[in-house]
């Protein structure tokens, strides 16, 4: 199947109302209200839905695109396939967050990885960057490293500073220089890359890089700075910060940050939930004296790629 550009569309047929026309460009309200509702109120959610259904049956792109959104949130399967075929219809229409999505939907499928990647390269050149980035994981997984860093900096190209950490990630995976993987993650990091802060938190917190031009001397000052940059939107930084503060027997900070932490589902909240059982028989035995000084550094350098 080919998808589309978004170029924008011919008129409908000149002989239209303009009433009609007037109608359909108002069509968009529906979902503008929409979201007005839910930003107002979660539990608006299912007034939401019914102006976006009304946005739908007149021809609004982004209406129509929520609805499947939606669809994929519920637990029917006859939904879900509803919501692809949706996707699939604004992804010939040229829609590219309906082609991005409907990749991501494809990617998990081994048989449909080829179309997840024209998916997400699509969406890049109809506007979103992230799907260079995508398109470039995909490749990346299966070791095609020069497809995939094309990608990548075609995202950096395009203005994207996740590309810059893209490609650090898989300089690190390729096992190539140094300097390249320090240049990367810091433009990345100076950019605002929540990931790439953290990598280079962690980088600083072990030093890395050897005797290299680019290596970087351990320095945990900086490091807890860079882990305190990335904390709000990285919950892994978050969890470093707080073992930092535990390292160093501040109990209260070290107490406020696992207890965020503990509520990321997965491996993350399972190791903060630990963390502050150790901190609660700690203080018991010790009357809120020293805490541990050994610092989990798990969450490392190019442990995930997001």
């Amino acid at each position: 199947m080919r998808w589309r550009d978004a170029t924008p569309p011919r008129p409908w047929w000149p002989w239209v109302p303009t009433a009609w026309l007037r109608l359909w460009s108002a069509s968009t309200k529906w979902s503008i209200l929409a979201q007005i509702l839910v930003a107002h109120h979660a539990l608006n959610i299912q007034r939401a839905y019914l102006l976006y259904e009304l946005g739908r049956l007149r021809g609004d792109h982004n209406s129509e695109f929520a609805v499947a959104r939606l669809y994929l949130n519920e637990a029917s399967s006859e939904k879900h396939a509803e919501a692809e075929t949706i996707l699939r219809s604004l992804a010939t229409r040229g829609h590219p967050h309906a082609q991005q999505l409907l990749g991501r939907r494809y990617a998990s499928d081994p048989e449909k990885q080829s179309a997840a990647i024209d998916l997400f390269v699509t969406a890049a050149k109809n506007g979103v960057t992230s799907g260079w980035i995508e398109a470039g994981r995909l490749l990346l997984a299966s070791d095609q490293y020069d497809a995939a860093n094309a990608h990548f900096q075609s995202a950096v190209n395009a203005g994207d500073p996740a590309g810059h950490h893209a490609l650090a990630i898989s300089a690190q995976k390729r096992g190539s220089s140094p300097d390249d993987i320090v240049a990367h993650t810091m433009r990345a990091a100076e950019a605002g890359v929540p990931e790439a802060q953290h990598n280079l938190g962690t980088m600083y917190l072990n030093g890395y890089g050897g005797s290299g031009t680019a290596a970087l001397k351990k320095d945990p000052k900086k490091a807890e700075r860079w882990f305190a940059v990335a904390a709000s939107r990285y919950p892994p930084a978050a969890f470093n910060l707080a073992l930092l503060a535990k390292a160093r027997g501040d109990a209260k900070a070290a107490r406020r940050g696992l207890e965020k932490c503990a509520q990321v589902p997965g491996k993350l909240g399972q190791e903060a939930r630990s963390e502050l059982a150790d901190l609660d028989r700690r203080e018991s035995s010790s009357g809120g004296g020293e805490q541990a000084t050994r610092l989990r550094t798990e969450q490392s350098f190019g442990c995930r790629i997001q």
